[in-house]
């Protein structure tokens, strides 16, 4: 696969590259080359470790992942800018890798990633602004939290404020039923989240007026459309991406 791909241009971003198929499962297989000529690919790039601040689909931009296989896990990152489609024809002379694979939970993880490209959160500039002298303790509050709280929700006025009037904040912290019931992880993610509203404290011109730490069978689709996934996009405007 590698050799066509670098044919057409599509060179790796790096060394030990891997070209993942990010592509439905029904797509992959259809017998209709007609139909469904082409497969969605996904450059991955082996990186060092797992950063918390691009895991859990957090940042729309940057995605880390681990892959797990008979010699250990392997931390692989993937960009954005690196989903491009091809030829479905070139799977017919690949052979998937069997020695290293992204279990379930990774691909539910890569599938969310994906579709929220596309309906990511957007908050007021004004908002962003305000937190810019905090990024790299929000980053590093963020990255203390990503094996226990799943998922952060912020409510807040939509509208951009001027610089006299504060953002009034209330922040939901969601984690997993399984991880909540265990004592250490639930007091784990309760101080990340105190963590996050101190930060969120020392900013000019926005007031965290509550935080709760709940889990997703607490977490209802109500609140969901209520409250906005804050993955941090504005972050990883300053990423270099």
């Amino acid at each position: 696969m590698f050799g066509q791909l670098q044919t057409a241009g599509l060179e790796p971003p790096g060394q030990g590259s891997l070209a993942v198929v990010a592509s439905h499962d029904c797509d992959v297989v259809s017998r209709s080359f007609a139909t469904e000529s082409k497969v969605e690919l996904l450059w991955a790039l082996p990186v060092e470790n797992e950063d918390g601040t691009f895991s859990r689909a957090r940042n729309p931009r940057r995605l880390h992942l681990l892959a797990r296989g008979a010699a250990g896990s392997l931390a692989l990152e993937f960009k954005a800018e690196h989903r491009f489609a091809f030829t479905r024809r070139v799977l017919l002379d690949s052979v998937p890798r069997t020695d290293l694979q992204l279990d379930s939970v990774a691909r539910a993880i890569l599938a969310t990633w994906l579709s929220r490209r596309f309906k990511r959160t957007a908050l007021p500039d004004s908002f962003n602004d305000r937190l810019r002298a905090l990024e790299w303790k929000l980053r590093k509050a963020l990255k203390r939290s990503a094996t226990n709280i799943e998922n952060l929700y912020i409510a807040l006025d939509r509208e951009e404020l001027p610089a006299d009037q504060p953002y009034r904040v209330i922040l939901r912290a969601v984690m997993r039923a399984d991880d909540f019931g265990e004592p250490e992880r639930r007091v784990v993610a309760q101080e990340c989240l105190d963590e996050l509203v101190g930060i969120l404290g020392k900013s000019q011109g926005i007031l965290v007026e509550q935080a709760d730490l709940d889990t997703e069978a607490e977490f209802t689709l109500d609140d969901e459309r209520q409250m906005l996934r804050w993955d941090f996009d504005w972050m990883s405007l300053a990423d270099g991406d």
